[in-house]
């Protein structure tokens, strides 16, 4: 079953990079990329903060599309679930998944001065998938709820001048 939504998911990441990362326009020499567009997350295991294969492989795709486009800056948002310990550590799960994807990208040669980190620790879940939500789940349902909000998701944040043409 993982598997599945992890190629469900590389699948997505392909078809958004190869129609485009984002919207883009120009105006007055002006590269301007819708800013909070969001491309698929990446999800980790329970407590993990480590990339695994197809993880990497979703990530590759983006930093293909970021030497391309080196006017592209992302957003790293970094999240934990409700279940992952007390709120000092799904911090810190969160800022390990985040640097995860960050050293990832320095590694491929993108700078990392073209990202920002935001730590979301357990404040932001997923839609329905809240600490009442959960509650109110049957406990067969919880663990889907909790794995959705174990990830990493990515928004382009830019604006960026072309030329002085």
């Amino acid at each position: 079953m993982k598997s599945k939504k992890m190629m469900l998911l590389v699948g997505l990441i392909t078809l958004f990079l190869q129609l485009g990362l984002s919207s883009e326009h120009t105006i007055n020499n002006r590269l301007i990329l819708n800013s909070g567009f969001r491309l698929p997350e990446i999800y980790f295991e329970y407590k993990e903060t480590t990339l695994s294969k197809p993880m990497i492989d979703s990530l590759h795709l983006i930093v293909v599309r970021m030497k391309r486009k080196p006017e592209i800056r992302l957003v790293i948002d970094a999240h934990a679930s409700q279940n992952e310990g007390n709120n000092k550590e799904k911090v810190l799960i969160s800022e390990k998944r985040g640097r995860s994807c960050l050293e990832y990208f320095t590694i491929m040669g993108i700078d990392s001065t073209r990202f920002q980190i935001k730590i979301w620790g357990d404040s932001l879940p997923q839609k329905g998938c809240d600490r009442i939500s959960i509650e109110n789940m049957p406990q067969e349902s919880r663990e889907t709820a909790y794995a959705a909000n174990r990830r990493v998701g990515f928004r382009i944040i830019t604006i960026t001048k072309l030329s002085s043409k």
